[in-house]
């Protein structure tokens, strides 16, 4: 699965009563993730022993948690309330029916398209496991709308980045709908010289010196 060696391979189901029980989940928690997920299960253990990477000074491993959704259209918030209560660095591989595609929570979720499980990979690239755990985490975060990797920037700054890229651009595109709506041509003007405002804001996110499209 996702091109990992085969070592480093498992299949460790997480019961959702355990999950519960583990974390004191009151009534709504669990509502909320029944109501998401059908099934969580541990389906690969990055570590040095496992990948024949040697150790960082920062990141001594990784886990792939694999989450079968009931419905495409879930709610981040499970998500992320998952992977705030897991206490572990973690890549998320989502699985809808036949489709798949990994994410990462840090500030918002970020996610690859879905695919099929063949067509989806986990490439192990870097010296240590501190440059796998940042490839991998880039490797998803730039397949979304974020914008550019910056190599001058720790990978938390690059994901604070990616986030402002992403609620400009939204923010951009919610002014434009009004703007199109708009018939007083004095709002309208003020609604173009915001997106104006925004679009060099954008600009400035996405360009950064030390770049790495």
């Amino acid at each position: 699965m996702l091109g990992l060696p085969a070592k480093a391979e498992v299949s460790k189901m997480l019961p959702k009563k355990a999950i519960y029980e583990k974390f004191n989940m009151t009534a709504a928690q669990k509502a909320r993730l029944d109501a998401d997920i059908a099934r969580i299960a541990i389906v690969g253990e990055l570590t040095s022993a496992t990948t024949q990477i040697a150790v960082g000074k920062t990141v001594q491993g990784f886990y792939v948690l694999q989450i079968s959704l009931k419905n495409k259209k879930y709610d981040e918030k499970v998500l992320a309330g998952l992977q705030r209560l897991i206490p572990q660095r973690m890549v998320l591989l989502l699985q809808y029916e036949e489709e798949y595609c990994l994410a990462y929570y840090q500030t918002r979720l970020f996610a690859t398209e879905w695919q099929a499980q063949d067509k989806l990979t986990l490439p192990l690239t870097g010296l240590d496991l501190d440059a796998v755990w940042t490839n991998t985490v880039k490797s998803i975060v730039c397949s979304t709308e974020s914008g550019a990797w910056d190599r001058e920037l720790t990978l938390d700054e690059n994901i604070t980045r990616a986030d402002a890229y992403i609620r400009t651009q939204r923010e951009i595109e919610r002014l434009e709908k009004l703007a199109r709506a708009e018939k007083q041509p004095k709002k309208k003007f003020e609604l173009v010289q915001r997106i104006n405002a925004m679009r060099n804001a954008e600009f400035v996110i996405r360009n950064g010196e030390g770049n790495e499209e």
